[in-house]
């Protein structure tokens, strides 16, 4: 069954997962470094929940290698993945975090969904509609295996990956809106003195006249 959320409900969905992970197992110390193993078995084991049939082993299969031949496919999907490149990552150690894998395996879902999105209503042959909603699955399936596959080791620390990043946004952010803040704050003040200048020179002019008057 897929359940259609949007990008804001799954993102709170997955923050809450992450916290309450976290609190009920706490830190870990061991080293970060992706287990070749590890990432291994959560390939296969995902690969497993989305062929439960031949036709999701069809559609799968597409995922698991680079798109070719599709000349409108780099108008819409910036950072192409798919399974074989990470296979082929995995197995030359090109992953320090977990995260990183993650996100890789997650992008092969995203970028399906998003080119295929495109195409839903002009496809006539269905195609774009079995992919799509199956790489909706396919990543459901991934935020709900994360911290049952992965030892809890790897699920804090990919977890606690996923903090940091969005805590450095949180915090590039802040520093964004107090430079904006200060920049319209010396805007207005730059808008205060002009005024004043001009309201000054406007009475020496007034005065000015007066004087001439005389």
């Amino acid at each position: 069954k897929i359940i259609h959320l949007n990008k804001q409900s799954r993102d709170n969905h997955r923050e809450y997962r992450i916290n309450a992970f976290i609190k009920k197992y706490g830190p870990t110390t061991r080293d970060s470094k992706a287990s070749l193993s590890e990432c291994r078995n959560f390939m296969k084991d995902i690969k497993k929940l989305c062929t439960r049939n031949a036709n999701e082993k069809k559609v799968y299969s597409w995922f698991g290698k680079p798109v070719d031949g599709i000349a409108d496919y780099a108008m819409y999907v910036r950072n192409p993945m798919d399974l074989k490149t990470i296979e082929t990552k995995v197995e030359s150690f090109q992953y320090t975090t977990y995260h990183e894998f993650v996100e890789d395996i997650r992008l092969v879902f995203k970028n399906a969904q998003v080119y295929n999105n495109v195409n839903l209503d002009t496809d006539t042959t269905g195609t774009s509609q079995v992919i799509y909603d199956h790489a909706i699955y396919c990543e459901q399936m991934l935020d709900e295996v994360l911290y049952t596959i992965f030892s809890i080791d790897v699920s804090d620390r990919w977890a606690k990956s996923e903090i940091i990043d969005y805590e450095e946004y949180l915090e590039k952010k802040e520093k964004e809106d107090i430079e904006n803040k200060l920049k319209e704050e010396r805007m207005l003040h730059y808008e205060q003195e002009k005024a004043k200048l001009k309201e000054m020179d406007e009475k020496f002019a007034l005065d000015l006249d007066v004087e001439t008057k005389k």
